[in-house]
């Protein structure tokens, strides 16, 4: 009787055991199921994503589509492809696909619908808002007046690089102090220039031929859209240039002198223009001007050290060579420039 009440506790024992085990394997595997497909079958497959390419488009631009799947066989998947509910492309392995942004703040939702043989039919969209962004920059170099080309960064000179953003939604425009700005130089991000409303960002440009990479991320404070804009700004070396300053036509900047000139008697002054130094004006304290000829250092006036009169003798010819170099006495060797003219006269 003993032997009978002992063999059935330990045949409930099992039993209740064996139960335990089936309700966890159950459970277990309807919560990995979960984690693949979703509560329902018809949400999206963990491993199955839409990728965007450029993933920050502009409004406009054209954009690919391309679905990403590590356990899906995409190739052997009928794929139907939809834009803000309407099917764009459709058919078996169609696995990317292009279309067009909207206009600025103009939302679109791309969506993929992938009939599988293992999991039914599993389901992706992504929602796009496209932002225009512009990156502008200019240096603190000096230009002549009427110059029409843009001032070219030189070693170690000031830049100044503005941001253009064009964000909208739904109320209209989005204002500039709502944009949060990240500028990165390089590798490098710039967390003390960054930040809500900074779209000026100041920096010392790299040493001559060297290309300085400023790139900046923005986004709007509630982060549903955002851009990214890259510059390359190439630091180029200062230049001399050479003019007639005329008694009566003043200053003749439509022609520049080249490498030789022929002074034919009387008076002819020389006008120079140091292209792309760091000075604020041309005469400014920090320019150190030196005038020579044949290497021997001429008399200039510190008032106007960037003009000097040339008198031809009175008789014979000949030839000399004249020289000018300009340097930014507080970036000494790094802001500099020469110039050397072959000068002949005659009477």
């Amino acid at each position: 009787m003993k032997q009978k009440c002992f063999l059935l506790v330990i045949f409930i024992f099992l039993a209740t055991a064996c139960l335990f085990f089936l309700q966890k394997t159950s459970a277990f595997a309807q919560t990995y199921n979960e984690s693949l497909l979703g509560s329902d079958s018809g949400t999206k497959f963990k491993t199955f994503t839409i990728k965007i390419n450029p993933e920050v488009p502009d409004a406009g631009e054209e954009v690919t589509a391309s679905l990403v799947s590590v356990q899906l066989n995409l190739d052997a998947s009928n794929i139907n492809w939809t834009l803000n509910g309407k099917t764009i492309e459709s058919g078996l392995g169609k696995k990317s696909v292009a279309f067009t942004m909207g206009g600025n703040g103009e939302q679109m939702t791309i969506r993929a619908d992938i009939e599988t043989i293992e999991y039914g039919t599993v389901s992706e969209e992504k929602t796009i808002t496209p932002a225009s962004l512009d990156i502008l920059w200019e240096a603190d170099t000096y230009t002549p007046p009427f110059y029409k080309g843009k001032a070219l960064p030189a070693s170690q000179s000031t830049i100044k690089a503005i941001a253009f953003p064009s964000f909208s939604e739904k109320n209209g425009p989005i204002s500039e102090s709502q944009i949060v700005y990240r500028w990165s130089r390089g590798i490098d991000i710039d967390e003390k220039n960054s930040g809500t409303g900074k779209n000026i960002y100041l920096f010392t440009g790299g040493y001559t031929y060297n290309r300085d990479s400023i790139e900046l991320t923005a986004t709007s404070l509630d982060k549903s859209i955002s851009a990214v804009k890259r510059r390359d700004v190439v630091i180029s070396t200062p230049k001399i240039l050479l003019y007639q300053n005329h008694p009566l036509g003043g200053i003749l900047y439509e022609k520049s002198i080249g490498n030789s000139f022929q002074l034919k008697g009387g008076e002819f002054t020389l006008r120079t223009e140091p292209y792309f130094f760091s000075f604020i004006t041309r005469n400014n304290n920090d320019a150190a001007f030196r005038w020579n000829i044949n290497g021997e250092s001429l008399e200039i006036n510190p008032d106007n050290k960037s003009e000097f009169t040339l008198r031809s003798p009175e008789t014979g010819s000949g030839s000399v060579k004249l020289g000018i170099e300009i340097n930014n006495i507080d970036l000494f060797r790094l802001q500099r420039a020469s110039k050397t003219i072959n000068l002949t006269y005659s009477n």
